[in-house]
């Protein structure tokens, strides 16, 4: 991946290939899913993106954000109204929680799931939403959110929080599910973008730096034929019962 013909690269191969399928990354004109779930998607192109930056280690420095959705229409499976999108700019290792609501209990937790039991965060910055403030101090990550460079962290946070619903709708609209699958959706795509190896590397390596993911690669909402085991019953004795 990519798919090349002699020099030049197969779109129409690719547009159908596992690689983008994951994922749909990058934008395929060959892909009908891409050219409909993200119409709405405008490029920008600016100075002093993540490299510039100069990270090398996971926890380096962290953004996160979150997606608000309102209304019932767009409530997800569990109940969940909303999702944090975390970046981790040494490694790109990008993740998403879906929860029900802004409070800090969530927003702690959801912290907690993607930093894991042994990973460290040196330095985190958030648009200053109170929930997010109040979970960084909690979790002793330093806040920078008051340092330099405000515009070019806002401009990344919401850059991965369109990727992950241009990502989640292509998903979605691929594997024929409703929009209420949303919060499976978020997270398949971060799993499949984080796994991906793409020039040699993947962020779930980068990350773990254990080799990349081996686990099997399948795409989200596939059909999955199954020969079910036969359940057997067994009485309990007069010992059991009792």
């Amino acid at each position: 991946f990519p798919v090349t013909i002699g020099s030049k690269r197969d779109l129409k191969a690719e547009a159908v290939s596992i690689e983008h399928v994951m994922t749909h990354l990058p934008k395929n004109p060959h892909c009908s899913i891409c050219m409909r779930a993200k119409m709405e998607n405008v490029k920008t192109h600016r100075r002093g993106g993540v490299e510039a930056h100069g990270y090398t280690e996971f926890g380096q420095h962290v953004t996160a954000d979150t997606i608000v959705l309102r209304g019932a229409k767009d409530r997800g499976i569990g109940n969940k109204n909303n999702c944090i999108v975390f970046f981790d700019f040494g490694t790109k290792f990008i993740w998403s929680v879906p929860v029900g609501s802004r409070n800090e209990s969530e927003t702690l937790l959801a912290f907690r799931e993607f930093v894991g039991p042994k990973d460290k965060v040196n330095s985190f910055y958030s648009d200053g939403a109170p929930e997010l403030k109040q979970a960084a101090i909690e979790m002793k990550w330093f806040d920078d959110t008051s340092s330099s460079g405000i515009a070019q962290n806002n401009s990344i946070a919401e850059n991965k929080l369109n990727l992950v619903l241009n990502g989640a709708r292509c998903l979605l609209l691929q594997a024929g599910l409703p929009n209420k699958f949303w919060p499976y959706a978020t997270q398949a795509f971060c799993h499949a973008l984080n796994t991906s190896v793409r020039n040699g590397e993947s962020r779930y390596n980068l990350r773990h730096k254990n080799g990349h993911f081996e686990g099997k690669v399948i795409p989200f909402g596939c059909l999955v034929d199954y020969f079910p085991t036969k359940r057997t019953y067994r009485k309990p004795n007069a010992s059991e019962t009792g």
